[in-house]
């Protein structure tokens, strides 16, 4: 089973503002602690050992909240001096997985879902993507599981990405900055649904909402002392 993870935290966070004018989004308090604090428990929880975090815009705000430690598990850093996109810090990030297969998160969102189903349905795959049930979302998936559409504007589609992908780091190439954009123009991809937990803090409605919500769902990742 895989036991390394990469996040993506690079963005400026620009919707959550003034909120973000002096932290990344991923360290914003939800219910008295860090965000990243309950995708690092969720990964604990999923026996993940390392995670490589790609990072840009106020960095230091997450490496001051976490440091090169959390729990059982090794932080490591790759910086760069600004966002390259989320394509481009896929594979930047890449370049520093230890393992053929690995886990990546949106730094953002929070996603419950079956990691070991997820696992054993896509694990031969190039690159796989959770996806969550939403009349509104912007993924639909043929009956043989693989990506048919995928909007990077909100549609009326099925599904939507949530977040949480499965990458064979020697088999995934793309030939654009945007990994939405590459998803878009039809980069081959199977899609796993589920129906756990989902919620993003991207906007400030659901920031709002992850306050109320997120520390009742993940009460039981909470990394004991």
């Amino acid at each position: 089973m895989i036991d390394e993870a990469v996040i993506l935290a690079s963005g400026y966070g620009t919707r959550l503002r003034p909120l973000t004018d002096h932290m990344n989004k991923v360290v914003l308090p939800v219910g008295g602690r860090p965000w990243i604090t309950y995708v690092l428990d969720m990964l604990q929880g999923w026996g993940i050992k390392r995670v490589v975090l790609k990072v840009a815009y106020k960095w230091n705000t997450i490496y001051k909240t976490i440091g090169h430690h959390y729990g059982d598990m090794d932080i490591n850093y790759v910086v760069t001096e600004m966002p390259l996109g989320t394509g481009g810090d896929l594979q930047m990030a890449l370049h520093y997985v230890r393992s053929p297969q690995v886990f990546v998160l949106n730094g953002d969102t929070l996603f419950k879902i079956d990691y070991q189903r997820f696992y054993e349905e896509c694990q031969h795959e190039s690159f796989a993507l959770a996806l969550t049930p939403d009349e509104h979302g912007n993924v639909d998936i043929g009956s043989d599981g693989y990506i048919t559409q995928f909007s990077i504007d909100p549609s009326h589609l099925p599904y939507k990405n949530g977040g949480i992908y499965l990458v064979n780091k020697n088999k995934f190439q793309i030939q654009t900055t945007s990994l939405e954009e590459a998803l878009a123009k039809g980069l081959r991809a199977r899609g796993y649904v589920d129906n756990g937990f989902f919620i993003d803090i991207g906007t400030p409605i659901d920031y709002g909402l992850a306050q109320l919500y997120v520390p009742k769902e993940t009460r039981e990742w909470v990394l004991k002392p």
